[in-house]
């Protein structure tokens, strides 16, 4: 290179300008420091791995414990528990009435000599009423006729007979009631067991749900933070980048060659006119700064002025 300056300046100018860059290049790749993005290459694999594996937690957790919505289940499960406990509270009800119409039918059908209880309104409980006003009927004429004749007389036979086919016709009839109100029964007692069943299902549910509900909120507030590093580390790792495209990491300052000297102020003949003039007032004003430093007597002045005698 300094062999090419002297013969061509333009060839060394260019071979001059290929060094520097060749140098700017291999400075750029051997001090360029790797740090920042394997740091943010392994944060945020990490984070994604993490992430990752709090949202298959969440499938799996929300897959085992039948969770979807926990605000939107807990509702629907609290509206269908009363719908249950109103439906289990009719039906309990009817058992009741069942149960008493039952009592009733069967303490009638031990002792028909009892007067018909008020069982209802219905045509059904009628009958029974009416059929038992007859046999009083019927056993009242009776005894009006045994007063008047024997007991073996075809009137009062007659009347037996008439009693003995109401009273069977009220004993048939109550012997197929109680059948009917017992299969009632039983049919309502069986209506409510799984009614039952259910409720007690419903509000073990209800009862867990506050505990799942907890688990998963953790688990969604995890998945939040983790989102929110992720999209930090995203930005951070897009604005380094940026940074180190965008900011150069070397300066190169490439000097002109010398030029040929020239005054820089074009009055210098004015400053050439003073500096003798200059020199001679400050070796005067030297001269006389050495004679004042000189502690000899050299006149009869000095020797009067030194020792104060005339």
């Amino acid at each position: 290179l300094i062999a090419y300056v002297d013969r061509d300046p333009a060839v060394a100018q260019r071979a001059c300008d290929a060094m520097v860059t060749a140098y700017v290049e291999h400075r750029l790749k051997t001090l360029n420091l790797a740090y920042p993005k394997q740091f943010f290459e392994t944060e945020i694999a990490r984070v994604t791995g993490d992430l990752e594996r709090y949202m298959q937690m969440r499938r799996n957790f929300s897959r085992g414990a039948g969770t979807y919505a926990i605000q939107e289940q807990t509702r629907a499960s609290i509206g269908y528990l009363t719908t249950l406990k109103q439906r289990h509270g009719e039906a309990n009800a009817d058992l009741q009435e069942a149960r008493t119409y039952l009592s009733q039918l069967e303490s009638f059908a031990a002792n028909p000599e009892l007067e018909a209880p008020m069982f209802g309104q219905g045509a059904n409980e009628q009958v029974l009423v009416d059929v038992k006003l007859n046999i009083v009927a019927q056993e009242t004429r009776l005894a009006q006729l045994r007063e008047r004749y024997r007991d073996d007389s075809p009137e009062v036979a007659n009347v037996r007979a008439t009693l003995d086919a109401l009273r069977g016709l009220l004993e048939g009839e109550l012997e197929s009631r109680v059948k009917v109100a017992r299969a009632r029964v039983e049919a309502i007692e069986a209506r409510l067991a799984p009614a039952v069943r259910e409720i007690r299902e419903v509000e073990t549910e209800l009862a867990t749900l506050p505990a799942k509900e907890m688990t998963l909120a953790e688990i969604e507030r995890e998945i939040d933070v983790l989102q929110d590093r992720y999209k930090e580390l995203v930005g951070r790792s897009d604005q380094a980048r940026i940074t180190e495209q965008t900011t150069p990491t070397i300066n190169v300052m490439v000097l002109k060659p010398a030029r040929p000297g020239a005054p820089t102020n074009q009055r210098d003949y004015v400053r050439l006119a003073l500096a003798p003039a200059f020199a001679l007032v400050v070796g005067i004003g030297l001269a006389f700064f050495v004679d004042g430093l000189d502690p000899r007597v050299r006149t009869a002045s000095d020797v009067e002025a030194t020792l104060d005698l005339p």
